[in-house]
């Protein structure tokens, strides 16, 4: 990650004091990080997708320090939210595609087959959202595995350093929200 650590964490809490003209002085210190994160969750984009990494990055950035509650307090805080927020911004993307398609027949893919979010349907995305949302509510750490791996395309060693933990612990939690995943996917489809 960046050799630029203690400024970026330094600016982070500076924003988050409130001190005005930081946004312009984080974006191009943060802007090649967020960019490889966006470039590896769209790397597999099925033909035909329009969401670019720099719009992703943008649309990202802003959802981050355009909120009132910036609460990051260090880069690997920021780095999890970026992760969410991307997040949001791909399913936001895939829930205006499906809206777009709605009825089109599209098939479905199995959470065995995915290997990264832009290999997916919008639909897909979405029933993964969903059942992500009930990994949040349960057990959190898990799910932000799931987002640093998945959504925002780090390597289980990148996960580590950014949530405080080892590598293996990362792996155990990937396999058993990915077994989650599957079960609460499977089961909406059955329902629906």
């Amino acid at each position: 990650m960046s050799a630029q650590q203690p400024e970026i964490t330094e600016l982070l809490q500076r924003l988050k004091d409130g001190e005005a003209g930081i946004t312009e002085r984080l974006m191009p210190l943060l802007y090649g990080e967020l960019k490889i994160l966006a470039e590896a969750q769209l790397r597999s984009q099925k033909k035909g997708g329009t969401l670019q990494p720099t719009a992703l990055v943008h649309e990202a950035f802003m959802k981050l320090v355009g909120h009132e509650s910036n609460t990051f307090a260090n880069r690997h805080e920021f780095f999890g939210l970026a992760a969410r927020a991307m997040r949001s911004v791909v399913i936001d993307y895939a829930r205006r595609k499906l809206a777009i398609r709605r009825g089109s027949g599209i098939q479905r893919t199995e959470l065995t087959d995915i290997t990264d979010v832009g290999t997916i349907t919008p639909e897909d995305l979405l029933d993964l959202d969903a059942a992500l949302q009930q990994l949040e509510a349960i057990d959190p750490p898990r799910a932000r595995v799931v987002d640093l791996l998945f959504f925002a395309g780090l390597k289980p060693i990148e996960a580590a350093e950014l949530l405080g933990c080892s590598e293996r612990t990362v792996e155990r939690h990937w396999s058993t929200a990915r077994v989650f995943l599957f079960q609460r996917m499977k089961q909406g489809r059955s329902s629906g």
